[in-house]
Formats: C-alpha cells, structure tokens, sequence
C-alpha cells in the first residue's frame, strides 16, 4: 500500500474526525508482545509507542 504520509497525519491530527475507538493494544512483533496505543479513525488503525 502507498500511501501520502502528510494526509495521514492530517487524518490523525484533525480533532473534528471522531475517532472510532482507541485505547492500548497488545501486538506480537518479532517474537514478543508490545504494548502499543491504537487509534481507530477512517477504517484505518494508527499505533503508536504511547498515548502522547
């Protein structure tokens, strides 16, 4: 997937585009689990290392 990293963050960023869920999420990546913050905006799923 392309995808235009200035419109992504603009998505993210806009207070007035309600987010549908967000909250922290528990991802295996390379052989262990992290806990990400997950925000759920336009079908699309954004993580992040914390809430900040």
């Amino acid at each position: 997937m392309i995808a235009n990293g200035s419109s992504l963050v603009s998505l993210i960023s806009d207070k007035a585009y309600d987010k549908k869920i967000s909250g922290y999420l528990h991802v295996l990546q390379d052989d262990s689990r992290r806990r990400l913050y997950a925000i759920l905006k336009a079908n699309l799923l954004f993580l992040f290392k914390s809430e900040e």
